[in-house]
């Protein structure tokens, strides 16, 4: 029989090699084989989609350093929770104002220099049409 501190020795050998790859087919939620994404690119959990890498949202507690839902999915889900639960979005978004006056000011500022450029383009295309 072996040693155990052997084995865990081993393990940990294979391990810092990056040797981990066990072969295992990957497999949807439905337990259907599926194909295995290429190394730059991952499977959203969400839609099911192979995507690129920066197609998802970064997440440090993850193996990979990536979210399991790609950004678009993430949004919807997000979305789909703000219509659902409207007055936790709206103590959010206030409790977030709150704790940073000064950013919620140049968000402000943005907006409306925005809506300013836009009522200018309009205005323009306007007057060229006439």
């Amino acid at each position: 029989m072996s040693d155990p501190d052997d084995i865990f020795a081993e393990l940990r050998v294979q391990l810092e090699a990056g040797d981990n790859d066990h072969n295992y087919p990957e497999r949807d939620s439905d337990d259907h084989e599926v194909e295995a994404a290429p190394p730059a690119t991952k499977r959203c959990c969400g839609c099911k989609q192979v995507l690129p890498l920066d197609a998802f949202a970064r997440h440090a507690n993850r193996p990979d350093g990536r979210c399991t839902t790609c950004l678009e999915c993430n949004r919807e889900q997000s979305r789909a929770w703000r219509r659902k639960n409207p007055e936790r979005a709206a103590a959010h978004w206030r409790a977030w104002l709150a704790a940073n006056p000064e950013r919620a000011r140049e968000l402000a500022r943005l907006r409306k220099r925005r809506e300013r450029q836009r009522r200018k383009r309009l205005a323009e295309s306007s007057a060229g049409a006439e």
